[in-house]
């Protein structure tokens, strides 16, 4: 007995509509949680270089595994009281690489180890006290670490990188006193005698976000004149200074020139919709700091379509471009190669998903996975999507030479492409199958309206009856 049609509604992949990304298929892996158990366990009683090397590299694993949870995996270490203190250390930097740490529990495995004896482990406690994360603490358990930290940056017995290290973490965490406590202590460092403290007291202010003015920005411009891991940390400092000084000015400039007008203000009729709405077009593009990089023309497209996005979530606005293709799509044919194509995430080449078999494309060899690297004399490297699309459009009957490149060629070929690779594509008028269809066992019809168009009814209805043609007549 033939039983209904079921209808799959899915999104499709072709030049005629918008590309959809592929999903990538996790790699298989070890066993997380029995990987991060055998490490803590090899860790050596000094945290350094090697503990942070070792947490980058499971960090990277884990995304690439499937079905694992790096945060199931650590938690169990977390409640371990039996950890040696570098152990610790190596559970905490790895949970907060992962989704929804418990800052509170990681907060209390660091605290005891502020006591300890040896620099390295209270070193390393404190580099990870300055993550941004432990600000959500709970104030009871902020002002604890708090507190740890502000002992150990006015303890003149501890070395002034733990002393800074520590600064830095409560400057971060603490409230207005604390932030206080420790700016004194890293310009006490900035205004050494000593060289190696100066340097070190900027780096760590840098670090702050502190305003690169004055004794800061001269000492890390005599840091960034020195080649060397400290140089390059000052020069990102100094080049960081000068963006927020560029946007600061800007800003200001904006702010300057937006309050000259604001007396034209008051001459805006509030009963004219279409005054007001000029006014304020009018200040985004003068006064928004990226008000000058948007289009007025995109500006009154987003307003248009939030004003009819407001009536409900069906309706939207479409510009004469977008409605042209939202035509071209709904008589579904076009004039193109027939290949549903897309850019490639993994290596960002323009790619072809699948040809359309009996189209174009098919007929002239292109195969799925095949590379556009240009079209006629325009190389696609580095193009949208969109834009390659309507090089691959065009009037019927003309022709289109495609230069593929496919994987096992040379990669300097996908830059500079031989006249071998070189495919001359006909266009043509390609019919996007919107419907397909398919027998399942025990005769049940499986039929997918994949897109909406005016000959879609008239395809449902011709593979309803082929469906139920083989249903009965096997």
């Amino acid at each position: 007995m033939f039983r209904p049609s079921l209808f799959g509604f899915l999104a499709l992949i072709s030049v005629a509509a918008v590309p959809t990304a592929l999903a990538l298929r996790p790699q298989q892996g070890p066993d997380l949680a029995k990987l991060v158990r055998e490490q803590s366990e090899k860790l050596p009683e000094r945290a350094g270089e090697d503990l942070w090397r070792q947490v980058r590299a499971l960090t990277d694993l884990s995304r690439k595994v499937e079905g694992q949870d790096l945060a199931a995996a650590v938690d169990p270490l977390l409640a371990d009281t039996t950890l040696t203190p570098s152990a610790r250390i190596f559970a905490v930097a790895l949970r907060l690489q992962a989704a929804d740490p418990d800052v509170a529990k990681m907060a209390g495995v660091l605290g005891p180890l502020f006591q300890d004896a040896r620099p390295e482990i209270t070193l390393a406690a404190a580099q990870l006290a300055t993550d941004p994360q432990f600000k959500t603490l709970a104030e009871e358990e902020r002002v604890t670490l708090s507190g740890a930290l502000s002992k150990l940056s006015e303890d003149g017995a501890r070395t002034p990188e733990l002393r800074l290290e520590c600064a830095v973490a409560l400057h971060s965490l603490g409230g207005v006193e604390e932030r206080r406590s420790a700016w004194r202590l890293m310009n006490g460092f900035l205004g050494s005698q000593d060289p190696e403290l100066r340097q070190q007291g900027a780096l760590a202010l840098a670090r702050t976000h502190a305003e690169v003015t004055g004794a800061l920005r001269d000492e890390l411009r005599r840091m960034a004149a020195v080649p060397g891991e400290r140089g390059r940390m000052a020069d990102a400092f100094l080049r960081n200074a000068l963006t927020e000084e560029y946007w600061n000015t800007k800003l200001r400039r904006q702010a300057e020139l937006y309050e000259a007008k604001a007396p034209d203000e008051a001459k805006i009729d509030p009963n004219d919709p279409g005054a007001i709405f000029l006014r304020v077009l009018s200040v985004v593009s003068q006064a928004h700091l990226e008000g000058d990089k948007v289009k007025t023309q995109d500006l009154l497209d987003a307003a248009l379509n939030g004003m009819l996005h407001s009536l409900d979530e069906h309706s939207s606005y479409m510009n004469p471009q977008a409605f042209g293709r939202f035509e071209q799509n709904l008589e579904g044919g076009y004039g193109g190669i027939g290949a549903y194509v897309q850019t490639d995430r993994t290596d960002n080449l323009f790619t072809i998903t699948h040809p359309i078999y009996s189209g174009p494309a098919y007929k002239a060899g292109l195969m799925s996975e095949d590379k556009i690297v240009r079209v006629d004399d325009w190389p696609t490297i580095g193009e949208s999507q969109e834009d390659v699309i309507k090089r691959l459009k065009g009037r019927p009957g003309t022709a289109v030479k495609l230069y593929i490149w496919r994987h096992g060629m040379d990669v300097g070929l996908i830059d500079r492409p031989s006249e071998e690779m070189a495919v001359t594509v006909q266009r043509a008028v390609i019919e996007i199958p919107q419907v397909q269809w398919q027998l399942l066992p025990g005769k049940v019809g499986l039929i997918s309206l994949l897109e909406f168009s005016r000959v879609a009814s008239q395809e449902v209805r011709a593979a309803w009856w082929s469906s139920r043609s083989r249903a009965w007549n096997p």
